[in-house]
């Protein structure tokens, strides 16, 4: 069986690359695909609990929140965070993992399908 590591680092301003992420982990985990995703550079900022929301915006947590459920694996960089003043875990939706660059690097070695956004 195939798996999946999705490695995102969103920057402001381009969220239809937010979207792609959910859609194609979304349809991976729906076919029991095992997905992981790791959050760097500004794709930390996605997981983040204080999100403002406006009438009719689905907030990035919320989707993030669903993939956890759905079964994904969420690692977040811990140095992209910290550099963007978010370093606590409870800054974070419940379910997401701190990763050093190292320990990323771990997860990226293994027998995955990478894909970059």
């Amino acid at each position: 069986m195939s798996s999946f590591i999705f490695f995102f680092k969103n920057k402001s301003g381009l969220e239809s690359r937010f979207n792609t992420l959910c859609g194609l982990a979304s349809a991976a985990l729906g076919k029991e695909i095992p997905t992981k995703i790791i959050l760097d550079m500004d794709g930390v900022m996605t997981s983040v609990v204080n999100q403002q929301s406006y009438e009719a915006l689905i907030l990035q947590k919320d989707k993030i929140s669903e993939l956890i459920e759905m079964g994904a694996e969420i690692f977040l960089c811990s140095v992209c965070a910290g550099k963007r003043g978010v370093p606590k875990l409870s800054d974070h939706v419940q379910g997401i993992r701190f990763a050093s660059p190292e320990m990323m690097s771990e997860i990226m070695s293994g027998e995955y399908t990478l894909i970059s956004l």
